[in-house]
């Protein structure tokens, strides 16, 4: 499982030592610590492991490969986005769970129906719009939870933290393991905006 760091302007794939923040990341999916970010990590870079290790942390249907079953999409609206970029990076020539891992860039008119993981950019269409069965959408932008979005990936004390909104989880068909839930901010229905 590579990690990146930008060295340079530019992505390459790093020593065993920083593969280990990878592991930590997708073993625990800790909130990222302080040293992860001073070592020359960007937070798009941060992100993109987030989005990369939510593969392993939500269980999807087996519905939601019928039309791809040996690949895994990761989808965006935008490709110039830099967690896009980074996503792209971390994913070339991946494979979770015997699938390999591809990332689609969707134009305005193609529906997310063929994807399991939909980064929202906060530029692109409103979240409530992109509500489809088996779909996970995550995002950076603020509150995305309560504008119909999944995983908010939300920075809070100099920390990225993913910030789950379960009801819409579950009305997508998709649950999430202990894991992913006992190191995330959880949102419901009944929460208000900007309440946590």
């Amino acid at each position: 499982m590579p990690l990146l760091i930008n060295s340079s302007n530019q992505f390459r794939r790093y020593s065993v030592v920083n593969r280990a923040i990878c592991l930590l990341l997708g073993f625990y999916l800790t909130v990222v610590p302080a040293q992860v970010q001073s070592e020359g990590f960007s937070d798009s870079q941060i992100k993109a492991v987030y989005i990369y290790n939510f593969a392993n942390f939500i269980r999807w249907s087996s519905e939601s490969f019928i039309t791809h079953p040996g690949e895994f999409h990761f989808c965006a609206y935008e490709a110039k986005n830099e967690v896009v970029s980074a996503l792209g990076e971390i994913i070339s020539g991946e494979q979770i769970n015997d699938r390999q891992l591809v990332l689609r860039v969707l134009t305005e008119q193609t529906p997310p129906s063929d994807c399991q993981i939909l980064f929202v950019d906060p530029t692109s269409e409103e979240p409530q719009q992109l509500r489809h069965p088996n779909l996970l959408t995550v995002s950076d932008q603020q509150d995305f939870g309560h504008s119909g979005g999944i995983i908010e990936l939300k920075l809070q004390t100099n920390r990225i933290r993913p910030r789950v909104h379960m009801d819409h989880l579950h009305r997508a068909g998709l649950s999430a393991s202990s894991q992913l839930l006992r190191i995330s901010e959880r949102l419901t229905d009944n929460d208000s905006e900007g309440s946590q």
